[in-house]
C-alpha cells in the first residue's frame, strides 16, 4: 500500500509513531515535503532520519526535530551538526536562526538607507 493521500499518511505517522513506516517506500513522495516533515518531526524527531537531504539541512525542520528529541541532531546535515557542536541543539539552532534573521533585517535596512548616487560624466 502506497500512501497517495497526504492527510492519511500524516495521520498514520502521527498516531502510530512508527519510524520504520516513514522509512518505507510507501512514504517516498513525502520525504521532501517540508510542511509534512515539520508536522511529523514534532511528534517524533527521529523521522528526520528519512527526510530528504534538503530538509535534513533545513534549520527550521531540524529545530522542530531536536525540540522533540535532542538525539535527532545526528540525522541533520554536517553543517547543522557543527552549529550545535557541544551545545544544546535546540538552543543553539534557535540562537543561530535569530542571529540570521537579525543580520538579514539589518542588511535590508542598511541597503534601504543608502542614497543613490548619480554619476557625473
Amino acid at each position: 500500500m502506497t500512501y497517495k493521500n497526504r492527510d492519511a499518511a500524516l495521520k498514520k505517522l502521527t498516531e502510530d509513531v512508527d519510524v520504520r513506516l516513514f522509512a518505507s517506500k510507501k512514504m517516498d513522495k513525502f520525504r521532501g515535503d517540508k510542511e509534512f516533515v515539520l508536522e511529523i518531526v514534532k511528534v517524533q524527531g527521529k523521522y528526520l532520519a528519512d527526510a530528504s537531504y534538503q530538509l535534513q539541512a533545513d534549520k527550521e525542520v531540524v529545530l522542530e526535530a531536536v525540540k522533540q528529541n535532542p538525539h535527532s541532531i545526528w540525522f541533520a546535515s554536517s553543517e547543522i551538526q557543527e552549529i550545535c557542536k557541544d551545545k544544546d541543539p535546540a538552543k543553539a539552532l534557535e540562537s543561530h536562526i535569530a542571529h540570521e534573521k537579525l543580520q538579514s533585517t539589518l542588511a535590508q535596512k542598511s541597503s534601504a538607507k543608502r542614497p543613490t548616487q548619480s554619476m557625473k560624466i
